[in-house]
């Protein structure tokens, strides 16, 4: 089966796009996140992923970490925000970064609150509006 996740911006409102998950079964994760990138190796410098691109994530799957901001994942039956840091600031080079979020996980939907069903409060078979508001800093040019 084919993950099907259709996202549609909003003209009006960019950063609000209207998400339909009706596709996206048990076992499946689709995820909106920001990365980043590009990581930096130890010598200060961007660092070349395994896949020979500068893609990172903080659970390093192609080998260089980095920060990521999962703004939501999981599919037609549960969702969740999960936050991701590393050990040293955005733009550096961080060996460890949290692979997993902070613990307990952070930011998952009630047990009605995304679900196919109408009784829900997001029913999760037709298309819905995501929005999130984003609290940032800028400090030496790095919006953080």
């Amino acid at each position: 089966m084919a993950l099907r996740l259709q996202i549609k911006p909003d003209p009006q409102h960019p950063n609000h796009p209207t998400l339909n998950w009706s596709q996206v079964e048990c076992s499946c994760n689709a995820a909106l996140y920001w990365i980043s990138m590009p990581g930096i190796d130890s010598n200060g410098q961007p660092a070349l992923s395994d896949k020979g691109n500068y893609y990172c994530d903080s659970n390093k799957v192609w080998g260089v970490n980095c920060w990521e901001m999962d703004s939501l994942e999981g599919n037609k039956h549960v969702m969740k925000v999960t936050p991701h840091t590393c050990e040293a600031p955005p733009g550096t080079y961080s060996p460890q970064c949290d692979g997993k979020g902070p613990f307990p996980p952070s930011g998952y939907s009630p047990r009605k609150g995304l679900c196919p069903e109408a009784s829900c409060t997001i029913d999760s078979r037709r298309p819905f509006t995501h929005r999130q508001k984003v609290k940032h800093t800028i400090i030496r040019n790095l919006l953080l």
